[in-house]
């Protein structure tokens, strides 16, 4: 790294001191140089002009550091704009009907949001409900009513629940969220489409809108925001989902109630796993039905595989059908913290169209600015006015050194707000006269977009208000100079171009996680290592050591992390992104205490460290850099590991279990003294899911039990009873 130049640090003091004592060598006849001398004045005047100077002197102006980056095609990254989801609600029910709200639309806040994705809004609310599992207290209190259940329907075996509404169109999104699947007995979540309101003419418009096909219908989806465990995974995809809604029995013989299948379009959750919406394609009016919910007119209500019965008579009268979404594999889990119809994500941008930039003069290499900065570059489009042609379009390339020239092309510095167009012999010069046009841009970002809950309330469309269900998300102020100036040395390393191993590091480490393995050779779908032309980077985001689960990175983290590095690998190179493959690991150990130490300090002292010291990421591993990669773990390392822990007198030996499909297995004694040992590849990791402690014991417990490595329930997750509805209090 080059050294900074320091010119001077001399003060105007120290600078004044020095011509005085230069006066005897230079100007001897001048013997009076006092304060209040007019000499003397002269010379304090120039020396606190001379520490201005280098003080000017000694720093780099921030032009000339933009300039700087600009040579090297290294611009400060733009401010990221917040994202979230709003449901778009009728202010009023009379005469409504579906609505169509066009991608720009303006919500209007304490900073401007607009609509990302066009939707009809559909004269409908949208009640989620769950057929709610009753807790052991519940079912001890019912036990005489559930016994009578049993019998009335001549059910053996039944599962009693309690219809629960989790989300309402205007309840705002529960951080603790709702296991939509895991606490309902039938592993279904349903959503009754209600009229606005309970007349005949607001019931006729909503079946009329079924009608307006093809009936559209947003649905939102907001996972669990805050995680019952910090290190818990995000949700997998869910990709066999049935979406249905209650439709006419196909003839009177079938019993029960008929589910008709509902077509998805744009789903944006990629499998209800992030923050989005997706779009069903609903029937005409004649092919949905609400199926009977008074027990006078239908016994079977609610009972088995029909909807939840609803004993609030003021909403049975308002509904008009039942949506019903229920996964393929019964041991899916859904953590939700809101779910919705007439959903729509927005993000803090405004929009901008047809302005004109300015007339290329002539110059080469021009320079415009845009109407504001942090622009979206996927948005962008320029044309320039051309005789003949009228406005053709220009390409925005990433650096305008790789154009032709003759090359209709252009950067964009996003954050500032600026295009840069060729010089004649990199990318084709304007000509002069020429009129630049923006077509169309998005801009804007900042933190300022991450408002809470309940902030956005107006859109710009008649007839319609906003619910903002959640707080804004993912906003973020634009890099500072100083911190692009830090990727300076990685990029003039690696020249963002990914050819040794540290180049993958070293990009890798711009994206922010906490580690990043890069693994030559390693062709992962296979297992097999030393194979040619073949990358395998390993990505774990950043999560503060806790007790298990480890740290994965979800499907979208691993898209961003390949899209990031697919541009800048070799040609030909098989590159993979993966998360790390964990061996689940448990141990039991027996320890004696010293005098004066507490015992169960000690034992959580043991199981901290443990989980700490098997940690993938900092402060774990013998380095404190994380456990490393297909480094094996022994017994008789975790025996010296527990005996530096203070209040430890001896280690009775320990003993290490892999999970089976029994509970936990004890690994058998293959190590190179006598001692345990489980084997890790060059790519994987462990996992230690559980400790048990023994104090005062002869040695480490042969067992561990096995219903503290996952939650009770059936083997496939789902209730093997009929499911019942429970009569309320008041009915």
């Amino acid at each position: 790294m080059l050294p900074r130049v320091n010119l001077s640090d001399m003060s105007a003091q120290e600078l004044a001191d020095e011509m005085v004592r230069r006066i005897p060598a230079h100007t001897p006849e001048w013997r009076n140089a006092q304060p209040g001398d007019p000499g003397r004045t002269l010379i304090d005047l120039f020396a606190w002009m001379g520490e201005t100077l280098l003080y000017r002197a000694n720093l780099t102006p921030r032009r000339m550091r933009l300039e700087f980056l600009n040579l090297l095609n290294l611009k400060q990254n733009a401010a990221r704009a917040a994202t979230g989801l709003l449901t778009l609600k009728y202010k009023t029910p009379q005469a409504a009907k579906p609505i169509l709200a066009i991608a720009g639309t303006r919500v209007s806040g304490p900073v401007p949001f607009e609509v990302t994705s066009s939707i009809t809004v559909q004269p409908f609310e949208g009640h989620v409900y769950i057929k709610r599992r009753l807790s052991e207290d519940e079912a001890e209190e019912l036990s005489s009513v559930l016994a009578s259940l049993s019998e009335i329907y001549g059910l053996p075996v039944v599962d009693p629940y309690e219809t629960e509404r989790v989300f309402g169109p205007g309840d705002a999104a529960d951080p603790e969220g709702r296991d939509v699947f895991g606490e309902s007995v039938d592993s279904t979540a349903w959503i009754a489409l209600l009229a606005l309101d309970d007349t005949p003419a607001t019931r006729a418009a909503a079946l009329a809108a079924l009608d307006a096909q093809p009936a559209l219908l947003n649905i939102g989806i907001l996972p669990r925001i805050a995680r019952q465990d910090a290190l818990e995974l995000p949700p997998a995809p869910l990709d066999n989902l049935d979406w249905s809604i209650t439709s006419p029995a196909r003839s009177a013989r079938d019993p029960g109630v008929f589910y008709r299948d509902l077509p998805r379009e744009d789903d944006r959750t990629d499998g209800l796993s992030r923050e989005g919406t997706l779009r069903l394609v609903l029937p005409t009016s004649d092919q949905v039905i609400a199926p009977v919910n008074d027990l006078g007119d239908e016994v079977d209500a609610g009972v088995g595989d029909r909807p939840p019965r609803l004993d609030d008579p003021k909403i049975a009268a308002r509904l008009i059908g039942w949506i019903r979404l229920r996964p393929r594999d019964p041991a899916a889990r859904l953590p939700l913290s809101w779910m919705g119809i007439n959903a729509v994500s927005v993000d803090q941008r405004e929009s901008f169209s047809n302005v004109t930039l300015g007339v290329a003069t002539g110059v080469a290499g021009m320079r415009f600015g845009l109407p504001a900065g942090n622009a979206d570059p996927d948005t962008l489009a320029l044309s320039v006015f051309e005789d003949g042609r009228g406005f053709v379009p220009w390409e925005r390339v990433q650096d305008l050194g790789g154009c032709a020239r003759d090359d209709r092309c252009y950067e964009l510095d996003a954050e500032s707000g600026e295009v840069l167009f060729g010089d004649g012999l990199t990318g084709k010069a304007l000509p002069k006269g020429a009129r630049v046009r923006l077509d169309l841009m998005r801009a804007g970002g900042g933190l300022a977009g991450n408002v809470a809950a309940k902030t956005l309330k107006t859109v710009a469309l008649a007839g319609l208000e906003a619910h903002q269900p959640a707080a804004m998300t993912g906003g973020a102020e634009a890099e500072t100079l100083a911190a692009a100036e830090k990727r300076v040395g990685a990029w003039l390393h690696h020249r963002n171009r990914c050819v040794t191993e540290d180049d993958y590091r070293a990009i890798g480490a711009e994206l922010g996680l906490a580690r990043v393995e890069v693994i030559p050779g390693f062709r992962p779908h296979q297992r097999r290592s030393g194979q040619t032309g073949v990358i395998s980077i390993m990505a774990i985001p950043d999560h503060p050591v806790t007790r298990p689960a480890n740290p994965r990175a979800d499907r979208q983290l691993l898209e961003q992390v390949h899209a990031h590095f697919d541009p800048r690998r070799p040609l030909g190179t098989e590159l993979y992104v993966i998360s790390p493959e964990y061996v689940s690991l448990g141990l039991t150990t027996a320890i004696s205490l010293r005098e004066g130490f507490m015992r169960e300090e000690v034992v959580k002292a043991i199981k901290d460290r443990l989980y700490a010291y098997l940690w993938p990421l900092a402060p774990g591993g013998q380095d404190g850099q994380g456990w490393a990669l297909g480094r094996d773990v022994s017994a008789r390392e975790i025996e010296v590991e527990i005996a530096r822990i203070p209040g430890v007198r001896t280690v009775q030996g320990v003993n290490l279990f892999s999970p089976d499909e029994a509970g936990y297995a004890r690994l058998p004694d293959n190590g190179p003294f006598g001692g345990q040992v489980q084997a890790l590849d060059d790519w994987q990791l462990p996992e230690l899911l559980d400790v048990v402690v023994a104090v005062d014991a002869v040695s480490a417990p042969e067992t561990l039990d096995p219903s503290n490595l996952n939650g009770g329930g059936g083997a496939d997750g789902r209730s093997s009873g009929v499911a019942i509805p429970v009569v309320p209090e008041v009915c």
